[in-house]
């Protein structure tokens, strides 16, 4: 092959450059700065009065008009260079043209097969040469290949490799966790599981989104709705690095959209964005709860809501799903004064919270608490919820409020609550009529499922003192 240049040229071809351009060049050796304006100046004025240098590498802007067209300025450069090369060495030069189609002239084909014992020379030039290596790389097709921030991480992730990905974290630096966080890549299930399988091999502080790729991905999964103990250190390195605010905002709004199609998941979610100091903790507190619940986890539900009202105890949704799950598990008992104070005064926000405020109250024999409650729901309400009537004859009994636990007996019996013929039957042998109220208790226990139940109600221990009425109660 005719050789058209005394040194590799990359990228020249036959033709113009209708748009313009430039040509970039690589010394053998570093030009000294005394000498660089002698070897510009023996370039064509319309080059070289634009021509600048970038460390060691010389860069000669074609700029677009009837020279650039015709290309007898890009022509005119080549020649000139040849005869700077007699002077001053070239290594290799390359010619960027802006146009997209292949290059399949024959000296540019060769230059090509040159990259791989130039590139290395060119590296040890210094300053300047990654970008000089990026333009050979742009115009090699695929012959020479550079290293891209990222690069790496990106393949493994798209692969979904975690061991691979795990390799490349342990090499990352800044510059290429900043590219894996971009573009909100983890908020794709399958990259966000990868993630933060992996996450914990980078050794340098990972940005904001990968921080919340790892607490979504490390919870996307697990054997039920509560949180793993597996989070805990995570939840600290999140910590540590000062992201918890936004993590635990994250957090709460993925459990919110996920609450109707993945509840497991996002009571997870909630429950990890309940461990953040964050403004909407409280909410996650009580979504998460609301999510345990409905993933029968009473427990749950009854711990993590009891977590909730350390950050706000009067919340009535948080107040709410506590004493309700403390009913269901049977453990009112371990309702503290303060947590039931709070619910009284906030008990007319919700006929449920009443309810429950009522029940706990009844199974902890906590009277006053529970007449409370039914004052303040009276004082802003016009009449009690149907289901509120038995135990509010209970409360009001408890209290020493006879009447008005016959008028609440009287209102559970319209209702149609069974549980009141029990009251009424109390009532009876309170006010001294034992035979009435063994008939009563009698005809109670045939058509009530929940007869046995009663056993040890405080307003029972009266009438179990009767051997006949107890003798019912013995099954």
């Amino acid at each position: 092959m005719t050789s058209p240049f005394p040194f590799p040229f990359v990228g020249v071809r036959d033709g113009g450059m209708p748009r313009g351009g430039f040509v970039g060049v690589c010394f053998v050796r570093a030009v000294p700065s005394g000498e660089r304006g002698a070897v510009v100046a023996g370039l064509p004025p319309d080059v070289a009065r634009h021509a600048h240098w970038q460390g060691p590498f010389l860069s000669l802007p074609i700029h677009p008009g009837v020279g650039a067209e015709d290309g007898s300025l890009a022509r005119a450069c080549g020649v000139a260079l040849c005869a700077v090369h007699e002077v001053e060495p070239v290594l290799v030069a390359l010619q960027h043209d802006g146009r997209d189609e292949a290059n399949d002239a024959p000296w540019h084909r060769w230059s090509l097969a040159q990259l791989a014992t130039l590139a290395p020379r060119v590296a040890a030039q210094g300053a300047g040469a990654d970008d000089f290596l990026d333009s050979l790389a742009s115009l090699s097709d695929g012959v020479l290949e550079r290293p891209t921030p990222g690069g790496a991480l990106l393949r493994a992730l798209e692969q979904g490799d975690t061991v691979a990905l795990r390799r490349a974290l342990a090499l990352a630096d800044a510059d290429d966790l900043e590219v894996l966080a971009s573009g909100a890549r983890w908020q794709l299930v399958a990259r966000a599981r990868c993630l933060a399988g992996a996450l914990d091999a980078a050794h340098l502080p990972l940005p904001l989104d990968l921080h919340l790729a790892w607490a979504r991905g490390h919870l996307l999964d697990g054997d039920g709705p509560r949180l793993p103990t597996t989070f805990a250190p995570i939840a600290r390195r999140i910590d540590e690095a000062g992201h918890a605010v936004a993590v635990g905002a994250d957090l709460f709004r993925a459990a919110y959209a996920a609450m109707d199609d993945e509840p497991e998941r996002a009571a997870r979610w909630a429950a990890a964005s309940a461990g953040f100091d964050h403004p909407e903790r409280a909410m996650a507190c009580a979504n998460g709860s609301i999510l345990l619940a409905r993933c029968g986890d009473q427990r749950g539900c009854y711990e993590l809501s009891g977590r909730g009202l350390v950050h706000a105890p009067a919340d009535p949704f948080l107040l709410d799903a506590h004493l309700g799950s403390a009913v269901l598990l049977g453990i009112a008992g371990e309702v503290t004064d303060d947590v039931l104070a709070h619910a009284v005064e906030a008990v007319a926000a919700a006929p449920t919270l009443c309810l429950n405020t009522a029940a706990v109250a009844v199974e902890s024999r906590r009277y006053a608490a529970g007449v409370a409650a039914l004052d303040r729901w009276d004082a802003v309400h016009d009449e009690r919820p149907s289901a509120l009537h038995l135990n509010a004859a209970v409360l009001l009994w408890g209290a020493g409020e006879l009447a008005g636990a016959a008028e609440a007996t009287e209102a559970a019996r319209r209702a149609g609550d069974p549980g009141a013929g029990m009251v009424e039957a109390a009532l009876r042998f309170h006010h001294g009529d034992t035979a009435g109220a063994r008939a009563a208790f009698q005809q109670v226990k045939q058509g009530y499922g929940r007869f046995l139940d009663w056993a040890g109600d405080h307003m029972m221990e009266g009438p179990r003192a009767d051997p006949l009425i107890d003798e019912l109660f013995a099954g």
